[in-house]
């Protein structure tokens, strides 16, 4: 097994477990569940707090140029130490008393007792009637995850090349921040996803160049966990979470929108998932107003825009929906005339709000241009493109008819959670259709299309899901009038309604892997450096190599562009002592075998005719005079040499003596 195969398989492994902690383990440690929150589960409140928390940390230390682990570890310690004092409410010494009293208790009592009871014991706010059976859906949900990243992540186990040119620019930016350098370019553009990144590489130690490789199916799976999440806290049914999700994972034909998107890192992918967390937690807000619910709603905004710009426009088009959503919600309040009037000014002003934005990209397309540029992630529209088994007239008509209908579908349920929930997740997604497919009614709208079907295919996911429970899944739930047989018999029923849309969804080819035709770079290459590194110590080593390599090897190695090696360095010279020296051990010198066509991208390539003929002529000709040069690594396209460098008075020396 190769270097780069270890490393993705680790660093998988290693993100799996830093997630589990950071998200699981570390809410449950700091959230009172009964003095500090007011909705049912932790773990979603918990992921946006601390990725808000993380992302302003991480460009606030680098702004103050002291950024590295130790500061951030120091500053997730002050995090956790006033989530603590916030959520007990509680004197100084009372805290310290429940302390000792926790410390006592863990010295009596076996340790693996205490963990189970403190951190794994299940949430009881929301029990089903098939909670016994709860294992059986989790055990599917895992199912969906492996399938769902086997589908986003098998182009990277197969290739190591990154598949976009914005790949290294993302990488570049990541590193970048280690180096304490939040602006160093000039370019004003978020760097939320770049802290989120390199906050796992400072706590894992992955290679952030896998981690660029493999990011974008991580946050596609956090995704379709957060459907499943959202769609069971809002109806306690996981069949109909469950369907939910596979729709966005599993089956991507159904939907407007490309795997090939959802492998490498993109902002979208990560501002999505904050922005539908955002929407399910606003809801929770109107329908019972609580401080700690609002501090969630604003760092869940908050992070996504700090990782796109493009949520902004997203959270401003639903406006009008959650005006309506207050508008309509049932709340016993004093104040529940003003409180109609004003959210029907903020309904009405909204829809003059987008006339005269409408009105004013209309008639100056160059202001237009210049905010959907400012909104547009080029690393998701590198693979913009579908494999619909839908037209896109049939979606649209089919997203509409999904959200009326379950806006129409809140009359029908009496609980007032799901009367919610229902009228925004069901009217979000017909305005998000109606402005994705503006185009072809007219609406002048300043933002990407492709980008607005990837949001239209989540909502549309989740909306799946809450009306399969609000047509079948409900109806299991209450044809079950006897008690003693309600689990197994509504466990073994929705089993087989959810396998019967699987199968179907099989049947109409539904599913799909994500296949790249292209690729930056040779896959040796990328292969070759992850053995260098793993076999060298960091800067030890020198690249002469394409511009792109530079990148990679930060922080790890040195590198040497093609056109200053081959304007500077002789092969007759190169081991006699002169002035230009090469501060490493070893140089790796890549070269392709096709010495007419290069398969690097060419805006990587300096302009120098017959540049593999020239390099492979070069390491021919210091073969014949010196025995310190072999092939390093070798495959059927590439073949990298090196040259370990004289370690006494001998220095390299360059042409030009």
């Amino acid at each position: 097994m190769d270097a780069y195969t270890i490393n993705i398989i680790t660093g998988i492994i290693r993100i799996l477990i830093f997630f589990f902690v950071l998200f699981v383990v570390l809410p449950r440690l700091l959230f009172n569940r009964e003095n500090q929150t007011k909705f049912p589960d932790n773990m979603l409140a918990g992921m946006i707090l601390v990725t808000g928390f993380t992302i302003v940390m991480v460009c606030f230390l680098t702004l103050v140029r002291i950024y590295d682990s130790v500061s951030l570890t120091f500053s997730f310690v002050i995090f956790s130490g006033i989530l603590v004092m916030s959520g007990e409410r509680t004197k100084s010494d009372v805290i310290l008393s429940k302390i000792n009293f926790h410390g006592l208790r863990l010295l009596e009592q076996n340790i693996l007792y205490w963990l189970k009871e403190r951190f794994f014991k299940k949430n009881r706010s929301i029990k089903g009637k098939a909670e016994e059976y709860s294992i059986s859906w989790n055990i599917m949900l895992i199912l969906v995850l492996i399938v769902s990243g086997f589908e986003r992540l098998l182009p990277a186990f197969q290739v190591a090349s990154p598949f976009s040119m914005e790949a290294y620019k993302n990488l570049e930016y990541v590193k970048a921040l280690e180096t304490k350098s939040l602006f160093y370019d000039r370019i004003f553009v978020p760097k939320g996803m770049h802290a989120i990144i390199d906050t796992v590489y400072q706590f894992t130690r992955v290679n952030a160049l896998t981690l660029m490789h493999i990011f974008g199916a991580i946050f596609a799976l956090i995704l379709v966990g957060s459907i499943f999440f959202i769609v069971f806290r809002v109806t306690g049914n996981r069949p109909a979470a469950l369907v939910s999700a596979a729709i966005f994972g599993m089956f991507p034909r159904l939907l407007p929108v490309s795997l090939e998107s959802q492998v490498e890192a993109n902002s979208l992918l990560a501002c999505c998932i904050f922005i539908v967390l955002s929407v399910y937690f606003l809801i929770e807000y109107i329908k019972n107003p609580s401080f700690w619910i609002f501090i969630i709603i604003i760092t869940g905004a908050m992070a996504a825009t700090l990782i796109d710009f493009f949520a902004i426009s997203i959270f401003l088009l639903l406006v009008p929906v959650f005006a309506l959503a207050y508008l309509f919600a049932e709340r016993k309040s004093e104040r529940n005339f003003i409180r109609r009037l004003i959210s029907s000014l903020i309904f009405l002003l909204s829809l003059v709000g987008f006339y005269f934005v409408d009105q004013k990209f209309s008639v100056n397309p160059l202001v237009a241009a210049t905010i959907k540029n400012m909104a547009t992630d080029y690393s998701f529209m590198r693979f913009a493109g579908e494999e619909m088994i839908f037209s896109k007239e049939v979606f649209f008509f089919a997203s509409v008819g999904l959200g009326i209908f379950n806006s129409l579908l809140l009359a029908r349920m009496k609980k007032d959670k799901l009367q919610a929930h229902y009228l925004v997740w069901g009217l979000a997604t017909v305005v998000l259709a109606i402005f994705w497919f503006g185009d072809e009614m007219g609406i002048e709208l300043a933002l990407n299309k492709v980008q607005m079907a990837f949001v239209l295919a989540i909502f549309v996911s989740i909306n799946l899901g809450l009306a399969l429970y609000g047509l079948i899944f409900r109806f299991i739930e209450n044809s079950v009038s006897e008690k003693a047989v309600i689990p197994l018999r509504m466990t073994i029923v929705s089993l087989i309604v959810v396998l019967f849309v699987f199968e179907g969804l099989l049947f109409v080819n539904a599913p799909a892997v994500a296949k790249f035709q292209y690729w930056t770079e040779p896959d040796g290459y990328v292969r070759a450096i992850y053995e260098i590194e793993r076999n060298n110590d960091p800067y030890q080593w020198m690249v002469v190599s394409h511009f792109g390599t530079r990148t990679q090897v930060a922080g790890f190695g040195r590198f040497m562009d093609y056109l200053y090696f081959l304007k500077f360095y002789s092969p007759e010279k190169f081991n006699f002592q002169a002035k230009g020296v090469i501060p490493a051990k070893f140089l790796y010198i890549f070269t392709e075998k096709d010495s007419l066509n290069s398969r690097v991208d060419s805006a990587f390539l300096p302009e120098i005719n017959d540049l593999n003929k020239r390099l492979n002529s070069w390491c021919l000709r210091f073969a014949r005079a010196n025995k310190n040069i072999k092939v390093y690594y070798e495959d059927s396209q590439v073949r990298i040499y090196q040259i370990t460098l004289p370690q006494t008075n001998k220095i390299i020396s360059s042409r030009t003596s």
